[in-house]
């Protein structure tokens, strides 16, 4: 599946300092923009992780934009079952009290 190009956006990720030791802080700007080079507004989380660690094992998360362009099946998810056996437990909290106050 082709993602259309004004789909994408560039994300720039840019400390004040190209080392670090344990302990010290880093400040990074986060620049989003879109094909053109235009700013864009965007809401974005950062996770940060130590070479070594990512060496450790090869990548096992698919590409962003190939998970979230890609074809799925039409399907609906629901959590009615669960929303159900709470309201269940929720009504029979107030009895079991009253149980154990009795007791």
């Amino acid at each position: 599946m082709s993602i259309p190009a004004n789909r994408k956006l560039v994300v720039t990720v840019t400390p004040d300092r190209q080392q670090a030791g344990p302990g010290e802080t880093v400040n990074y700007t986060v620049r989003i923009t879109d094909k053109d080079g235009n700013p864009v507004d965007a809401e974005v989380s950062l996770g940060l992780s130590d070479l070594a660690t990512l060496s450790l094992m090869d990548p096992n998360a698919p590409k962003i934009l190939d998970y979230f362009y890609s074809q799925r099946g039409l399907s609906v998810w629901t959590s009615v079952p669960i929303v159900n056996s709470i309201e269940f437990y929720n009504a029979e909290l107030p009895l079991r009290k009253q149980q154990e106050l009795k007791a």
